[in-house]
């Protein structure tokens, strides 16, 4: 059995670097290219397999072409596809990346194709309820969501949510929740405070025993119990794209819970992995090993980091 299962979106992403976003009939030359894996919560998952932990994936695919990539994508990072549906004569969620060469920034362009997505009754959840972490993203069904996130606590797995996307039964989900990651504009979504951190504790009271709110540049903050905490984000002279870098993040936090180790340091790791992701294009391809993150954080702290190795 895997020690983190995934439950979400998977998809099939092209990734094109251009020199800048054109006007309306206006020609370009691609600087780079990339056809990856994607997806949030499928992301995340890549991301903490290569880190060095097992991984499973309980997701819905079509029937064509880019469900069969997405599927061998998994694969070539040794996430678990076991549990990946097939739905015969549907096709898979694409996604079209276009990134700006000099900032790094990118949009999305994303197809409708109404895909089933996988139901309570077709979970796993003997591989849920198996697991240490399961890790779900905002795309989920909520009735799918609230199955699996209950059965999983009562099992006593740590349940993580990225809300990738803001959907109905928000609350009643996040309160079968141990550890919230969302971004800060989701925030805007449901509440009217500029202030992060004032966001934060809001949130907190919904139930979680962790709240972290990603910030971009900005880095990102944390409370618990004990109170808030902040974690400037790395500097990186030679970012390429930051797509999937909120995915990475998610995925090097996972393999931080499973250390054991207090927010503060599972946020500087998570921090340091989505740093490392935007040296390459696409979500996954840049995702760092365990001994690219521990030379990084040895580099930029290691007052804090020095001698992790031999604790490993």
């Amino acid at each position: 059995m895997s020690e983190v299962v995934g439950l979400g979106m998977c998809c099939h992403d092209y990734i094109c670097v251009i020199p800048y976003m054109p006007s309306f009939e206006e020609g370009l030359t691609m600087v780079d290219s990339s056809e990856q894996g994607g997806g949030p919560a499928g992301t995340a998952l890549a991301a903490v397999s290569r880190l060095g932990v097992s991984a499973s994936f309980i997701g819905q695919v079509g029937s064509d072409y880019s469900g069969q990539f997405i599927i061998d994508n998994f694969e070539k990072y040794g996430v678990d596809t076991e549990d990946i549906l097939v739905r015969k004569g549907e096709k898979s969620d694409r996604v079209i990346v276009l990134v700006e060469e000099s900032t790094g920034k990118r949009t999305f362009i994303g197809n409708d194709n109404q895909l089933t997505y996988v139901g309570p009754e077709e979970l796993n959840i003997e591989k849920i309820c198996s697991a240490e972490v399961l890790h779900l993203d905002g795309t989920v069904p909520p009735k799918t969501a609230l199955r699996a996130a209950h059965r999983a606590q009562k099992a006593g797995v740590t349940v993580t949510l990225d809300a990738h996307s803001f959907k109905n039964h928000f609350a009643e989900i996040l309160a079968q929740v141990d550890v919230f990651i969302p971004p800060r504009f989701i925030c805007d979504k449901f509440d009217s405070t500029d202030d992060p951190r004032e966001a934060a504790k809001r949130l907190l009271e919904y139930g979680p025993e962790q709240v972290i709110i990603t910030l971009g540049e900005r880095g990102c903050i944390g409370i618990n119990s004990q109170g808030l905490i902040s974690v400037p984000a790395f500097k990186m002279d030679n970012v390429v794209d930051t797509t999937g870098c909120g995915d990475v993040f998610h995925g090097g936090y996972i393999y931080a819970l499973l250390q054991g180790w207090d927010m503060k340091r599972s946020m500087e790791f998570a921090s340091a992995c989505a740093a490392l992701k935007c040296r390459a294009v696409g979500g996954r391809k840049g995702a760092p090993h365990w001994s690219e993150v521990l030379a990084f954080l040895n580099q930029r702290l290691p007052e804090r980091w020095a001698g992790e190795e031999e604790k490993k």
